[in-house]
């Protein structure tokens, strides 16, 4: 069931992340596509916003739309009951969308789980994030055709899809059944879809940086979480194909854990690297931004 106050929160949740960037009405209006009046009557809970104009106003403020869903802040909880999962309809399509990780931000990794009615389409005008937005559908029951562009996929129950969101996207489902996907955005897509937090962040180590430091900084970032899946994800979905989600969060915390550092003599593995680099530039920013002008 669809919670009934989903709306104000979208409505707080948008208000909140356009002044926390200094947007004016009309400046977010120019970025989404999205009219001025259209974004004020959203932002005092008095539309009923679809999920393509959400997706928009999501562009428009450089953040992915399962962030607008985002509860206001509050103290990080590992585990996220289903009754408190938010729930919302887009009234539209029909097609219900659940919040499924924990809010707060205990890890960066988001998962979304969509249902779509029988014959339901959703098409959104996707662009590029910056950073890259990635995104992995899973089909849990059903079937759905997913358009990248020009490229199409059809998926049936089990089938993974990945894909970077940076061009129009859209989904189907064809069949006279509903059709149940996990849409999980994986760390790299979230390191600064985290726009409320990690863009305070980036925005002092730009400050407190020349421009190809920075960029080096938000490279190395990306490298951090390539590393991350090469070395420590990727082996583990080889060897058990077939584990559920919270399975594999597990054996992925067991890993990490059980990782050490280089012995000497030893080479650092390209994840410990990585790191080296993005805490080396975090603290440089650091230093820094807190010398006197």
């Amino acid at each position: 069931m669809a919670d009934p106050d989903v709306n104000h929160r979208i409505a707080a949740r948008l208000r909140a992340l356009r002044t926390e960037r200094g947007f004016a009405l009309e400046t977010l209006s120019e970025r989404s596509g999205v009219s001025r009046s259209a974004i004020s009557l959203i932002e005092r809970g008095e539309a009923s916003p679809t999920a393509i104009v959400l997706e928009k106003l999501a562009a428009g403020l450089n953040i992915a739309l399962a962030a607008l869903f985002e509860p206001p802040a509050e103290t990080p909880e590992p585990v996220t009951r289903r009754a408190r999962q938010s729930v919302w309809r887009d009234p539209d399509s029909g097609y219900v969308r659940r919040n499924v990780s924990p809010s707060g931000r205990v890890t960066p990794i988001q998962i979304v789980e969509v249902e779509f009615p029988a014959g339901a389409r959703v098409a959104y005008e996707s662009t590029g994030r910056q950073p890259p937005v990635h995104h992995q559908v899973w089909v849990l029951d059903g079937a759905i055709e997913v358009t990248l562009g020009a490229e199409k996929y059809a998926l049936a129950a089990g089938d993974c899809l990945a894909f970077v969101l940076d061009r129009p996207t859209a989904y189907r489902n064809r069949t006279r059944r509903p059709a149940r996907r996990k849409l999980s955005a994986t760390i790299l897509a979230l390191m600064l879809e985290m726009g409320d937090r990690l863009d305070r962040s980036t925005r002092l180590a730009q400050g407190a940086c020349d421009a190809p430091e920075f960029e080096a900084y938000r490279t190395a970032i990306g490298q951090v979480m390539g590393a991350m899946w090469t070395e420590v994800m990727n082996p583990i979905l080889v060897r058990h194909p077939q584990l559920t989600p919270s399975r594999l969060k597990r054996k992925v915390t067991a890993s990490l854990k059980s990782r050490k550092g280089p012995r000497h003599g030893q080479t650092k593995s390209g994840t410990d690297r990585a790191t080296t680099k993005v805490v080396s530039g975090a603290r440089r920013a650091r230093r820094r931004s807190l010398k006197p002008n």
